[in-house]
């Protein structure tokens, strides 16, 4: 029994990845640049919430103390 040589091409190891039910690198990086999308966002919607947050919290000090210089 001799085996054969595979030659090992991008495609073969994507087909042993799929295989063993793992992510191919390019799905994984469509996977990354989702989540890095997703996060920036998320960042960006929490910048302006916690930007408001802070404005109201500067006002309500400013009312409760007006002694505090």
């Amino acid at each position: 029994y001799t085996p054969k040589e595979t030659i090992k091409t991008p495609h073969y190891r994507s087909e042993i990845l799929r295989e063993f039910n793992l992510d191919t690198p390019e799905e994984q990086l469509v996977d990354r640049s989702n989540k890095f999308y997703k996060k920036c966002w998320e960042n960006i919607y929490n910048l302006e919430t916690n930007n408001r947050i802070i404005e109201e919290r500067i006002i309500e000090e400013t009312r409760m103390s007006p002694n505090k210089l």
